[in-house]
């Protein structure tokens, strides 16, 4: 993934918008790194197992892949 995702964003939106593009995203990839610990360990103290924190992931990963499966390849601004 380290080598992918600059890859991805140079190819699809161009070397002139990749550093605004990167920094978007990782302000979000580490508030999500950060938030996901966190809402697992409530989970977990709530329901006394991890089975609920098992399932959400695999909700939010089913959710992911639909939105990439269903995003629009041909959106302006990308080649």
């Amino acid at each position: 993934m380290t080598l992918v995702r600059p890859a991805m964003l140079a190819g699809l939106y161009g070397i002139t918008h990749y550093g605004r593009i990167s920094s978007i995203m990782a302000l979000f990839l580490t508030l999500a790194g950060t938030a996901a610990p966190l809402g697992a360990s409530l989970l977990y103290e709530q329901a006394g197992s991890y089975q609920p924190v098992l399932w959400a992931v695999l909700l939010l990963a089913v959710a992911a892949t639909g939105v990439v499966f269903f995003a629009d390849r041909d959106a302006p601004g990308t080649q």
